[in-house]
């Protein structure tokens, strides 16, 4: 679909993008919290305000370059970095990888549930097909693209403890992070790695809203 002229569209498509990341940092926020750093708080990043975790750059900038010139929402965007002390947690390492995968977790189960519920309020209301597959399909490119095993996104800290990587080893690691991750967006096999998740997580959630909608909705 093509929105370069849809200027309400792409609006949609921003707030969509905003609302998604306000919930996975809060929930980040949250389990840093909860697991005993209390930075996240002090700091006052445990918080539902989608301005508190407003960056300008990942944001804002990327987003709306994608949303204007590839004309293809939902995109990919990130919120503002929250400073934390993994060496707070009770288990440092579990505690790391918790909150690596929490707010990818969130992403999907808001993503489900709205299939869900989002499918039987189409029932009464369906002019409201198109923005609940964005909300449905904007969580679930956050949820997988965050678990790419690239420095600073989440699935790199899974990585580097599944393979008990030094941090010596980790920041060497990530200093290739910029050119794997061109590899991953531009390679057609390694690209394959977000567009078939992508693909088969949207087909499923669509199925399920088009059985609790009474139609057939495929993305």
């Amino acid at each position: 679909m093509q929105y370069a002229n849809d200027i309400p569209m792409v609006a949609l498509g921003f707030c969509v993008l905003l609302l998604s990341i306000t919930l996975r940092q809060w929930a980040k926020a949250w389990l840093m919290d909860r697991l005993g750093d209390p930075t996240p708080r002090m700091t006052g990043v445990v918080s539902l305000n989608p301005l508190v975790h407003f960056d300008p750059l990942g944001t804002l900038l990327i987003p709306v370059m994608f949303l204007l010139f590839l004309h293809t929402p939902p995109v990919y965007g990130w919120g503002k970095h929250i400073y934390s002390h993994a060496s707070a947690f009770k288990h440092p390492a579990r505690g790391e990888v918790l909150v690596s995968l929490v707010g990818s977790a969130v992403n999907l189960t808001v993503a489900f549930f709205l299939a869900v519920v989002g499918g039987l309020l189409l029932r009464f209301f369906p002019q409201f097909d198109k923005l609940i597959l964005l909300i449905i399909q904007q969580n679930i490119l956050l949820a997988v693209f965050s678990l790419l095993p690239i420095p600073p996104l989440e699935g790199a800290f899974v990585v580097k403890h599944l393979f008990k990587m030094s941090e010596e080893a980790f920041m060497r690691y990530s200093q290739w992070s910029l050119i794997i991750f061109l590899a991953f967006i531009f390679i057609p096999g390694l690209s394959l790695v977000i567009g078939v998740p992508y693909g088969v997580l949207s087909y499923v959630a669509s199925i399920i809203m088009g059985l609790c909608s009474g139609s057939v909705i495929i993305v």
